[in-house]
């Protein structure tokens, strides 16, 4: 597969405690050293998140993830949410 077509999926449901259990801020710092350095050599999906409540799931998390990437510098090419 040529780069031009290359997709990297990133954390799956980070905001479940069990599965990825990971914080929006922890996500963003992982992000910044194993999904940035791929910025512009593939699309750039982001953590999975789930369909449970905000502020601490789903959409919540999400916003909370995207804040913390703004002020990190990443760059993130679409969003990853399971609905079930």
């Amino acid at each position: 597969m040529s780069e031009a077509n290359r997709v990297d999926n990133s954390i799956n449901e980070p905001d479940l405690s069990s599965q990825s259990n990971t914080s929006p801020e922890d996500a963003a710092q992982q992000w910044m050293t194993y999904m940035q350095p791929f910025a512009g050599r593939a699309t750039l999906v982001s953590p999975a998140i789930t369909n449970g409540p905000p502020p601490s799931q789903g959409t919540g998390w999400m916003d909370q993830f995207i804040s913390a990437c703004d002020a990190l510098g990443c760059r993130v090419d679409a969003i990853a949410a399971h609905i079930y």
